[in-house]
């Protein structure tokens, strides 16, 4: 008798998320469940659906640009304890495991505090690699996950010519989109800082 109500959140997610795919939904279902030990071995996630769960999860997918292998949506200041049950939710297969490598692909796996710019986020799905992505926070120039002074430093070097940025952390600092890294990206890290504006993260 789940299958009404199963498909009755479907309808749900896909009324207020409608640019989600059918594997997206699927997963913020599978993982927005309340679990319980009495359930293990007579379903699948061991656990009782959660609308409100599994639409705060469908709600909150991050994007994957698979041009450049680049994790976007990610808003600063986001845990790696927040984002690995988010990034099962955005990937398409259930069975995910999420290891996230502070720096790059030969960082130290991380296990807490922010996620940040150049972060790389391996997905497995069992023993394959479904994909490894690098994080991209826009605004975050620092790669501290963050964004603060030491972002506008940065930019500060940039303009100066002692610091090259080159990738995802040149796109990170161009927080206006407009290509370039100068003062105009001070500015706006400067406003994000003190709640004038928001910097997309799209």
């Amino acid at each position: 008798m789940v299958a009404p109500m199963v498909t009755g959140v479907v309808a749900l997610i896909s009324g207020k998320y409608p640019t989600l795919l059918p594997a997206q939904i699927k997963s913020a279902i599978l993982c927005g469940v309340d679990t319980y030990a009495a359930f293990n071995g007579y379903c699948v996630t061991g656990g009782r659906l959660n609308a409100y769960k599994s639409l705060q999860l469908a709600g909150n997918c991050y994007t994957i640009d698979t041009s450049k292998n680049w994790i976007k949506k990610i808003e600063p200041g986001t845990a790696v304890v927040d984002f690995k049950p988010q990034m099962r939710a955005t990937s398409t297969a259930y069975n995910t495991e999420v290891v996230v490598r502070k720096g790059g692909s030969s960082g130290a796996i991380k296990t807490s505090g922010a996620i940040a710019t150049g972060d790389d986020v391996q997905v497995k799905n069992g023993a394959a690699n479904a994909g490894t992505y690098t994080v991209r926070i826009r605004g975050d120039a620092s790669a501290d996950g963050y964004i603060d002074i030491d972002d506008t430093l940065v930019v500060r070097e940039v303009m100066f010519g002692t610091t090259t940025l080159t990738g995802v952390r040149k796109e990170a600092a161009d927080a206006n989109r407009d290509g370039r890294i100068d003062i105009d990206d001070t500015l706006i890290i400067r406003d994000h800082m003190f709640g004038y504006v928001l910097i997309n993260q799209n």
